[in-house]
């Protein structure tokens, strides 16, 4: 039974993740995602002490608000 438990907390996403979590989420890089968090443009972030945490759906929401639709002579 010990091993059941362990496969399925194995396979649970977090509701939460770090930076370099959503970093690979959201395709950029650490540092990028912080200077975002710095001037307020990044995803909705919760800080606990030192802790940075999103949450996936801050994440998807973020992702949705900065969809683009490509217009001619857009590159």
């Amino acid at each position: 039974m010990g091993n059941f438990m362990q496969s399925i907390q194995d396979n649970v996403e977090p509701l939460y993740v770090d930076e370099k979590m959503v970093a690979r989420i959201v395709a950029m890089s650490v540092s990028k995602l912080q200077k975002l968090r710095a001037v307020g443009d990044g995803p909705v972030f919760s800080k606990i002490g030192r802790l940075v945490r999103y949450s996936r759906e801050d994440l998807h929401a973020f992702m949705r608000a900065k969809r683009a639709i490509r217009r001619d002579g857009d590159a």
